[in-house]
């Protein structure tokens, strides 16, 4: 009798647990089937099918759509602790370490469904593996998938200024993915970068002035001389352009036949200016400025998506991003990520980006007047559309003196042409100063509706100080305001920012990704208020892809681009 009860309760657990595995079994192969239930061969994954969260007006926020209830059920509860990181040099055993640093995965499943969504928290810890006891640390968060490659950044991000950080993703794609957490600078960094918030570092940004004269005699007189943003303590020639925002100051020769009007080039002492910063390094310091770009390891295993779930669970609708407007100007967007990378190419949030075969976008250029303004992330542009032989370069065309500074070419009824901004420059020589503003003033004729101009102004300003660069895009911006009432219609595009590589650690102190992302957000609040305008969101982008950071991207990047300036100009 004993035995036969205790047969019954062995088959019956054995009954329970083959249920059981039967349910984790089918979620699993929900998920992910590794061999087809017809075939004895192995499946192979399919591509991961995109999807777009976007169910509401374009200013919204995409997040809030695909789930407006995991803020309160995550508890992203409203920033209380003060802590700041000190503005001083502290001890290397107190910076944030990529190693100790934690990462938790805090709403776990064995797979979800399109939009839904992942949270993960960050509890910083320092090189002593002791918890941090304040935030500012800045870390680049994505999710992404490797075959096909997919990646989006995280869309929202909170730092509790404690040590501890939560992020959170949309899930757009079908497929396995990955968290990544890059520690780009810990938050002992910031008071080695802060200096150059005010331009306290532009005394380093070192220009040399060429005066050269022939005097009475027929003998050649010349000196260089050292020049700067900020006028010197001695004698000085004033070279500034108030209209324009751009103070420039060079010392008075000591020869006494030169003159502040015998001024006739200058140049940046790119060497000096490295070496002076680098000098600014010393100790710990040289170990902060190492732990740049580092992958915070973690275990979460990759995560699951596969959208064929059962019935019960509730998600938001999604549409197919083909069926999506096009892209249209509307002004900047918002502080937070607006979109994602799948197989190369940018899928914005709200929006759609067309593809343009060479004989398309020469159709959508033609009868246009394409004028590109900034530095070389706007050459690269201009190069990148040449490139597509959209246009030739007439040899009268452009001024001898500096290939550089003026660009542009033509064909047929299309014209693509690119300026300089400017003072200040990367580098190279310049036989003179021309602005980008007086240029757009002295701009006439045309038609506002075949008239498109393209700012990209941000990669020489970082070492200016914040107030600097501001006032120099509020001066280009009213050079604009007064070109539109010459010409109304015209279309006005401005290239946002990107991440960018380091050749030391000394430039790191003018032109981290810290600053870059400073730079970014001033460049969105003045233009803000410009709902007419098509914005070029580099930052976001870049900071998905799948190459390495450069100051020019790499040319799938620039193809996106290109395509975006397309579809504001001709589809939208």
């Amino acid at each position: 009798m004993n035995i036969r009860k205790t047969h019954s309760t062995v088959f019956g657990l054995i009954v329970v647990c083959v249920f059981l595995l039967k349910i984790v079994y089918n979620e699993l192969s929900d998920g992910i089937a590794l061999f087809d239930t017809n075939s004895t061969a192995a499946t192979v994954l399919q591509p991961p099918k995109i999807a777009s969260a976007y169910t509401f007006e374009p200013k919204a926020h995409h997040p809030v759509a695909c789930s407006p209830d995991v803020p309160d059920r995550f508890n992203f509860q409203p920033i209380r602790s003060t802590n700041r990181v000190p503005m001083k040099t502290l001890p290397f055993d107190n910076v944030t370490s990529p190693n100790f640093t934690k990462v938790t995965l805090i709403n776990p499943k064995l797979r979800y469904g399109l939009c839904d969504r992942i949270i993960i928290r960050i509890e910083a810890m320092d090189n002593l593996n002791r918890p941090k006891l304040y935030g500012e640390d800045f870390f680049r968060i994505k999710l992404f998938s490797r075959v096909p490659y997919a990646a989006v950044i995280a869309d929202k991000f909170v730092d509790y200024r404690n040590g501890t950080y939560l992020a959170s993703f949309p899930l757009l794609w079908e497929g396995l993915m990955n968290i990544e957490v890059l520690l780009v600078h810990p938050a002992e960094a910031i008071p080695l970068f802060s200096p150059s918030l005010d331009g306290q570092r532009s005394y380093a940004h070192n220009y040399v002035g060429e005066f050269e004269m022939i005097d009475d005699a027929g003998v050649k007189r010349a000196e260089n001389v050292d020049c700067s943003e900020r006028p010197p303590k001695t004698t000085f020639c004033n070279f500034s352009d108030p209209e324009v925002y751009s103070p420039f100051y060079c010392n008075v020769p000591k020869d006494k036949n030169l003159t502040c009007r015998h001024w006739v080039a200058f140049h940046q002492d790119k060497i000096k200016l490295l070496s002076d910063l680098t000098s600014e390094i010393r100790g710990d310091e040289v170990k902060i400025l190492e732990v740049t770009r580092k992958v915070v390891q973690h275990g979460i295993r990759p995560i699951l998506v596969n959208d064929e779930v059962d019935s019960r669970r509730q998600t938001p609708g999604y549409v197919p991003i083909e069926s999506l407007p096009y892209c249209k100007a509307s002004g900047p967007p918002t502080a937070h990520p607006n979109g994602f990378i799948f197989e190369e190419t940018w899928h914005p949030f709200n929006c759609q980006i067309a593809k343009f075969t060479h004989k398309e976008a020469r159709d959508c250029l033609s009868d246009k007047m394409l004028r590109i303004y900034g530095d070389s992330t706007a050459r690269q542009l201009y190069l990148n559309l040449r490139g597509k032989k959209l246009c030739y370069v007439k040899k009268s065309l452009p001024p001898s003196d500096d290939k550089k500074r003026e660009l542009l070419c033509k064909r047929g009824n299309f014209t693509l042409y690119f300026h300089f901004h400017g003072i200040p420059n990367g580098g190279t020589k310049r036989i003179d100063n021309h602005y980008a503003a007086k240029e757009i003033d002295n701009i006439t004729g045309g038609e506002g509706s075949n008239e498109v101009l393209l700012l990209s102004y941000w990669a020489h300003f970082a070492i200016s100080g914040e107030s600097y660069y501001e006032k120099r895009l509020r001066g280009v911006k009213e050079a604009i305001n007064r070109l539109r009432k010459r010409l109304p219609g015209l279309k006005l595009i401005v290239r946002g920012t990107n991440t960018r590589d380091y050749v030391n650690q000394g430039i790191m102190l003018v032109s981290s990704d810290w600053h870059t992302q400073r730079q970014e957000m001033i460049l969105r609040e003045v233009f803000g208020d410009d709902a007419s305008l098509g914005y070029l969101n580099a930052w976001d982008i870049t900071r998905a892809q799948p190459f390495p950071d450069l100051t020019h991207p790499e040319h799938p990047i620039i193809d996106n681009l290109i395509n975006l300036i397309l579809t504001y100009v001709c589809l939208a």
